[in-house]
């Protein structure tokens, strides 16, 4: 769905992308669906996604980039987005309902998967990520090394296998191959906590 939404949409959030989310099991409220599908989300959101590239690998970003691509605080548009979708829901009522920050993340993955990976608890447990400001930087530093390069190979061969395990084969249209390196690493820390929980 994500892939879909990119593809006609690639710098506006739209309802695809809310049904996207909804089968990463996160549902959002109706007040927060309002706001971002409404005439002034779409122009909050959309100045800021337009700011940060499409076609730009995690791991292709070097370390003087790396402030300006994904640099917390509001350094950068990537940043400046999380932060206004965590102050959005929270305006809107998510609050416990589902993490804050978990949405957030899945939302941007899925507008920019090469370059912002899925960040959920399951995810941080396993790649030892303390805390939410610090996971782009935890991603970008394991994807940098370029030992790391043929065990990402390795697993992108590996998900389709580990994914049917879990629960049958993979809906229709997804191919790991066609994964970013970030989408890989985050589906293999899932997995990989899925089967030891």
């Amino acid at each position: 769905a994500f892939a879909r939404s990119n593809a006609a949409s690639p710098s506006n959030f739209t309802a695809i992308d809310l049904a996207a989310i909804q089968n990463l099991s996160v549902r959002t409220t109706a007040a927060f669906d309002q706001w971002i599908l409404s005439p002034a989300g779409q122009v909050a959101t959309s100045a800021l996604l337009t700011a940060i590239p499409i076609a730009t690998n995690l791991q292709s970003v070097t370390t003087a980039q790396f402030p300006g691509l994904l640099g917390s605080n509001g350094a950068s548009a990537t940043s400046q987005l999380w932060n206004l979708l965590v102050n959005e829901l929270r305006a809107n009522g998510q609050g416990a309902r589902q993490g804050i920050q978990v949405v957030a993340s899945k939302l941007i993955a899925g507008k920019r998967p090469r370059l912002v990976p899925i960040t959920d608890s399951y995810v941080r447990t396993e790649l030892g990520i303390s805390g939410w400001r610090t996971a782009w930087t935890c991603y970008h530093t394991i994807l940098a090394d370029p030992a790391v390069t043929p065990l990402v190979t390795g697993l992108r061969n590996s998900v389709a296998t580990a994914m049917g395990a879990l629960g049958g084969p993979l809906p229709s249209g997804v191919n790991p191959m066609g994964l970013s390196d970030a989408r890989i690493l985050d589906l293999a820390a899932w997995c990989f906590h899925e089967r030891r929980v």
